[in-house]
């Protein structure tokens, strides 16, 4: 099964996450809080209507094709970041179940996003 979601970027792990001076942990940043919520529910949306069972709980890849802003823009900087908001949308119980693979890599510099196809892996027998 496959299916195909076009959505923003998410914010870079360099932008992603700050650290909390008191208890010297490393958290999201109010600008990666708000993408993991807005396109968690972006996603939730696609995913019902396009009638894929969460969450996955084996695993299984997902075919990503950036568009980025700038030609020396790092696209695995965005992993971390979408792969908890995979988690966080339910799509899966646990993110070591995603096994990203980088298909493509183009700039736009006026609209910079990931399309994403999942590919489900039936590894249990």
């Amino acid at each position: 099964m496959k299916t195909k979601i076009s959505l923003s970027l998410p914010p870079s792990i360099n932008r992603a996450y700050t650290f909390n001076r008191w208890t010297h942990q490393r958290i999201y940043t109010p600008e990666a809080k708000k993408y993991i919520s807005e396109v968690s529910s972006i996603l939730k949306r696609e995913l019902k209507k396009n009638k894929v069972i969460t969450p996955i709980d084996e695993y299984f890849y997902i075919d990503m094709k950036f568009w980025l802003s700038r030609k020396n823009a790092d696209s695995h900087n965005y992993l971390k970041v979408f792969n908890d908001m995979l988690e966080t949308s339910g799509l899966t119980s646990d993110d070591r179940y995603i096994m990203n693979r980088i298909q493509q890599i183009e700039i736009d510099h006026k609209n910079p996003r990931v399309e994403i196809s999942f590919v489900y892996i039936n590894h249990k027998k």
